[in-house]
């Protein structure tokens, strides 16, 4: 099952996501501050992060940074009220897949999922050393 780290304090929003994710087989975790989210991530792994840019205590492109600087590859989707062009360049230009303006249409987002997730999976190993492959993405080394 595909995991998902949902980051939105929007209680409507984030449980109305919640429950349409689940409804298509996804396995969702909601954070409704970053302090959550960088708890979750550092403990769990998800396939894809749905990521709000306003949080009550912080922005969202901060926890991207980190996240990248981290050298995770972990798909994300910047869901957002924010829809002024700079707004939108800066989260693509600080490691974002995709970039989403509120209100979204729940078919919309399931279709750019598939798509992102589609278009940088390769299936392909991040880092090889000599016999050995590691899977970023899926925290495995296989021989």
């Amino acid at each position: 099952m595909n995991s998902v780290l949902l980051v939105e304090d929007d209680p409507v929003l984030g449980r109305g996501l919640t429950l349409s994710l689940e409804f298509e087989g996804y396995r969702v975790f909601l954070a409704t501050h970053l302090s959550d989210a960088h708890t979750f991530f550092l403990r769990e792994s998800c396939r894809l992060v749905l990521l709000d840019r306003n949080l009550p205590d912080g922005n969202g492109i901060e926890f991207l940074k980190s996240i990248r600087a981290a050298g995770s590859s972990v798909h994300v989707i910047i869901l957002t009220a924010q829809t002024d062009e700079d707004s939108v360049v800066e989260g693509l230009s600080n490691g974002a897949n995709d970039y989403m303006r509120k209100p979204l249409g729940n078919r919309e987002l399931l279709a750019r999922m598939k798509a992102v997730v589609r278009e940088t999976n390769s299936g392909a190993a991040s880092t090889r050393y000599g016999d050995l492959s590691a899977f970023d993405d899926l925290r495995k080394i296989f021989r």
